[in-house]
Order: structure tokens, then sequence, then C-alpha cells
């Protein structure tokens, strides 16, 4: 058995292209910090000089004595107008071929309960070769003496459009379909769509208005008054569920005919939902309104202010953005096919870091929600041949409005995720770790630390490890934090 496997561990903000060279500094080893009720993973990569097959890759040690488990996803490349980049991760029972110069990476994920054991574990990830052991690896699990258990969350609304689940599933049962795309996001990601599985008025819909990780579901407008008035009846019997409700009535305004249906839209809904709340995305004051500005004629309409991430350049603005929060009213932003570099987004072809920061600025900026127009944009091209989804726009946009697989590529009824969810949900518990160190220590300090990182939303630190960095100094404060409380 030959000894000239290239084998190293990084970070899964670190994307691993098919010839990626990551030996400079090579690292056979890694260590997870993790808080309870959250995941954090690492990425491990195997490359041979020729190719080779037998392979198969396990975690070994006691993780289920101390109360969370390890998952195994295998990532699988997409074509970005032929670059190949790492995108769909697929649950693997771990054997695998190699190919002659190719990266072959796993993320390994360890995922935690509100009743894990806090403390440090080590393990050991097992490579053999031919069922003959080829090398072990030190995986060390850092279990933080704190629960991710937000007291204000973080507001998600990502679509899930239905007409290309049925395209790429051909399923009998297309609302069944739709569920199991929901619940997979909900469950695995920290992620609400924007419709609930089943109709307000279904007795089945309880559930998830009941549910503290839905924290927001959208209200159709396009049914009678009535209905609507139904509608209302049914939510303003709990506060909690008329909170998380909202309507999206026109997205992207850019002119004063947009705003007028805004308008329209909110006489409409003042007479058969009071106190509604409401979502107009927004990038831009209209084109026609004589120097009016969009947060002026939106004010006193919408109650969920949803302006795109690259608006808060601008110090007036993100100052208004602040006086609204002040005020009790809710702000979002969104991300869509635009903006890229040097804005953080959630592309294919984007580095990692990208991706999760983006949800550090969010902290920055006293931002509660993240809106993503769809996950499931598949019109264009079925997303495992090719990411460029928004060619009406760009073909060189990859991974738009797409951020699922369809599991008929792999042998599963359902969804497939992302390396971008997983990241994603990991820079949503940035979040709450974020939320709790200002709770515990104060604004100066965690603001000082998330600054050292990311500035504001066009500045960053160029050594991306400095965010790992950052979130295990503050992750460790918090943990001898209430490890002390406790005595």
């Amino acid at each position: 058995m030959e000894k000239n496997l290239k084998v190293w561990f990084t970070t899964p903000a670190e994307k691993i292209r098919p010839r990626s060279h990551l030996t400079w500094g090579k690292k056979e080893d890694f260590h997870i910090y993790v808080a309870k009720n959250a995941t954090e993973g690492c990425q491990v990569s195997f490359m041979a000089p020729e190719k080779r097959s037998g392979f198969s890759i396990e975690v070994r040690g006691r993780a289920a004595d101390a109360g969370f488990s390890v998952e195994l996803l295998k990532e699988h490349y997409v074509s970005c107008e032929g670059a190949l980049y790492p995108d769909p991760v697929v649950p693997d029972a771990g054997k695998f071929d190699l190919e002659s110069g190719i990266n072959t990476t796993y993320l390994i994920n360890i995922k935690t309960s509100a009743d894990t054991k806090p403390g440090t574990y080590k393990l050991k990830v097992v490579l053999k070769e031919k069922g003959k052991i080829y090398g072990k690896y030190d995986l060390k699990v850092t279990v933080w003496a704190f629960t991710i258990a937000p007291k204000k969350h973080m507001d998600t609304a990502f679509g899930i459009d239905q007409r290309f689940l049925q395209l790429r599933h051909k399923s009998d049962n297309p609302d069944e379909l739709y569920k199991k795309y929901y619940d997979f996001m909900l469950d695995k990601y920290r992620i609400c769509s924007d419709f609930l599985p089943y109709d307000i008025l279904d007795p089945r819909a309880d559930e998830y208005l009941d549910n503290p990780a839905v924290t927001s579901f959208r209200i159709p407008h396009d049914v009678s008054d009535e209905t609507i008035a139904k509608y209302y009846e049914k939510l303003s019997k709990k506060q909690a569920w008329l909170d998380k409700s909202y309507f999206y009535g026109v997205d992207e305004p850019c002119n004063m005919e947009a705003y007028d249906k805004i308008l329209a839209f909110h006489e409409r809904l003042s007479k058969c939902f009071p106190g509604y709340n409401a979502v107009s995305p927004f990038f831009k004051d209209p084109s026609d309104g004589g120097g009016k500005k969009a947060v002026d004629l939106l004010d006193g309409i919408t109650k969920v202010w949803c302006p795109k991430a690259r608006l808060f350049t601008e110090k007036w603005f993100c100052d208004r953005m602040h006086e609204i929060d002040a005020r009790g009213e809710r702000v979002w932003w969104y991300v869509c096919w635009e903006p890229g570099l040097p804005y953080a987004n959630v592309f294919v072809d984007m580095e990692g870091f990208y991706t999760r920061v983006l949800m550090w600025q969010q902290w920055l900026h006293d931002v509660r929600g993240l809106l993503y127009w769809t996950t499931t944009w598949w019109r264009d091209c079925n997303p495992w041949d090719s990411a460029s989804t928004v060619r009406d726009l760009s073909w060189y946009c990859f991974g738009d409005g797409s951020l699922f697989y369809p599991g008929d590529r792999v042998g599963i009824d359902g969804p497939v995720g992302s390396l971008r969810f997983e990241l994603i949900r990991s820079g949503i518990e940035d979040f709450y770790l974020l939320q709790m160190a200002e709770e515990t220590f104060g604004r100066k300090y965690v603001e000082r630390l998330v600054k050292s990182v990311s500035p504001n939303v066009r500045e960053y630190n160029d050594d991306h490890d400095a965010l790992n960095r950052v979130r295990i100094l503050i992750g460790n404060r918090l943990s001898r934090h209430f490890k002390e409380m406790e005595k």
C-alpha cells in the first residue's frame, strides 16, 4: 500500500476544488468548537497522484456517550461555466475511489443537542484502503458549556418554487414534496420557507405556527378579502402568530407606479387584516420620483423593512434603519443575483467565508432577518449539470436562487442540501453566538471583534481564518462565563 496520499483538514469556509492543493499548510488533524444545540464541522480531503480504488472513511469515538452525533457528507462538484466548484453535500457511507490528481472531500459535521455534555472529546478519522488502515487522524471536539437558545430569533424567509420541484421530481403528490423540502430546510438549516406546508386555515398548520423555529410565514394575498379576513380571525387568537406573519406585496419597486400599487395594497389590507405586516424588498429610489426616497415612501406602510444588503454602505441609511429598529419595526435585508464582490453573497463560486460572514455583518447592522427569493430556481438548467441558474440576468452568476439539489441524481426521493446551506446555518448560529456575547459582555466588546473580521459590508480581513479564530475566542469566553455561573 503506497503511502503517498495527500490528506488535509480545513474549515468548511474554504472551498476545495478538484485540483486545489492545500499541502503547503498541510494539516492532518482538526479541532471543532461547537455550542450545545448547534452544528459545526470541518472538511477532510484526499488526493492521490494516480487512480486508486477501495477507500473508506469513518469517524470513531464515544460521540454517543457525550450526546452528539457525527454526520458524514460527500461533496460533489458542479459546473460554473466549466470551472468546477463543490456544492451539493450528500449523505454517504464513506466509501470512495480516487481519480488521479483529483480531490475527494467529505464534510464532517458534529451535531449537538441541549443535553450534550460540555467538554473536549477525542475522535479518530480512520482511512482504509482495500480494508487495511491507511491512516488515523485526530479530530478533537470541544463542546462549549452554553446552549444556542436565542431570546430574539433571526427571521428567515427563503422561497421554495413548487413548479420546479414538480419538474425535477415528477411527484404524484406535489404538496407532500413541498413539505419534504420545507421540513428539511427548517430542521437541518434553521431556515423557514415563505409559505407553510399547509394552508393557514388548515388545523395541520397549527403545529408550524406554534413552532418557535418558524420565525416567519407569508400570508397569501391572491385570495378574496373574505379569506384574508378569515386568516386574520384565526391568527389573531395568538399574538405570536400575528407577529410571525407577513404579506409580500410589490417586489423591488423602482418607479412611482409601483409605489401606487403598494399604497393600494395597504388600503386593501388595512380593511381586512388590521395591523398587518408587509414586506416590499427594495434596492433603489424611484426613477421618476423627483428625488423622493424609497424609505420615505414606505414609511407608515411597511413594518418589515427589507433593503438590499449593499444599501448599508451609506451612513445615513444605516442610521435610518437603526431608527426604524428602535421604534419596534423589523429590519431585514436580502441578496439575490447581485451584489457581487466586494459584497458578501451566497454564490457557488464565492469562497465560503463570504457566505458565513454575511450573518456577522447582519449582526453588526442590527438586521433581524434574511430574505432570499427562492432556493429551487431550476428553470434554465438542472443544477447538478450547471450552476448558471439565471441566464436571463447573467451567465456568470452561479447558483442564484438555487440552494437545493433534487435528490433523484443520487437516489434520494427528496432534497439534497448544499455547502452554501451549511455555511448559512453556521452563520445563523454565529449570529446567535454574537447575540449571546452582546447580552453577556456588552456591545462594544463584540463589535470590536466583529469589525476585526469585517468592519462594514464592503471590507474584510484578508486572513479569512480570522472569522474562525474570533468565533472560538468569543465561544471560549462565553463557555468560561457559564461554567462560573454554575459554581
